[in-house]
């Protein structure tokens, strides 16, 4: 998202990009800096030093990219000390930036539960109360800056064991976190989906505009992409729903009758086997 955003040219970024500030906590630079070359040669970030031979195409493609100087410019990447940092931290590292030069559209701090929790007014709040007054500062904070704040969140058990969409109840910890967002888009991954490197994202929170359910999304880890280029799309989660009760219980029928042809097969083999009937 975050190397995309900082090349994505249109008249509102007067066709420059946008500024794009990613900051994360459980990678470090070289992981991430892999993740962003995957993405633009579409080999595998495992895969980027595998051989001498495949390192100097590698090269020559990251040389020719269209958009280099573009991302140079735009892209800022920060790692920063899991549960050490506060959402006031980032206040403070935001100005900083800005003071020397770089404002960002749009900041992405990947994930919600890597922050240390914002304390509140009384030594007695819970872990809940503290996750409520962390996403709430971080609210102020894109007000106060103007920037599109995009932060990744777990789900909580449920979310996992059911994985065709998951919804707004289905977040883990404090519910301020999903009443303060404006805007939520959830991602689902069965195993095999997983697979397959697609993904159903749902759009299950929009205060701007309605909803949406894209299945079949492109959703490759090893090259960092993600495409909605041949993706299914449903106008609310009841339609994605309706349709995946048809699919599930055509493929029942579809069983079923694999099931019934393969029995009356072995009857029928059985049959000329014990000479019953000709051939």
């Amino acid at each position: 998202m975050c190397s995309a955003a900082s090349t994505f040219k249109c008249e509102l970024n007067n066709n420059q990009g946008y500024k794009v500030l990613q900051i994360y906590f459980e990678d470090d630079d070289v992981d991430m800096t892999r993740k962003v070359f995957s993405r633009i040669t579409q080999v595998e970030s495992k895969d980027l030093t595998k051989s001498i031979q495949q390192i100097d195409e590698i090269r020559e493609v990251l040389n020719n990219y269209q958009d280099k100087e573009t991302m140079r410019k735009n892209y800022r990447l920060k790692a920063f000390p899991a549960h050490k940092k506060t959402a006031n931290d980032m206040r403070l590292f935001f100005k900083r930036l800005i003071n020397s030069g770089f404002k960002p559209d749009m900041v992405v701090i990947d994930y919600f539960e890597c922050l240390a929790p914002e304390k509140g007014g009384f030594s007695t709040d819970t872990p809940w109360q503290r996750e409520a007054n962390t996403m709430r500062e971080l609210e102020n904070i894109a007000k106060e800056f103007n920037i599109a704040l995009w932060i990744p969140t777990q789900g909580n058990k449920d979310s996992i064991i059911s994985s065709d969409i998951v919804t707004m109840d289905k977040a883990g910890g404090s519910i301020v976190k999903v009443q303060a967002a404006s805007v939520i888009i959830s991602i689902a991954r069965s195993i095999q989906q997983q697979q397959e490197n697609i993904a159903t994202l749902a759009l299950i929170k929009n205060r701007g505009g309605s909803l949406g359910v894209w299945k079949n999304v492109e959703f490759n880890n090893g090259t960092s992409t993600i495409s909605c280029d041949n993706v299914i799309t449903y106008n609310n989660a009841l339609a994605y729903e309706e349709d995946e009760a048809r699919a599930r219980e055509q493929y029942q029928i579809d069983v079923a009758r694999q099931i019934a042809d393969k029995q009356r097969q072995t009857v029928y083999q059985a049959r000329i086997e014990d000479n019953e009937m000709p051939l």
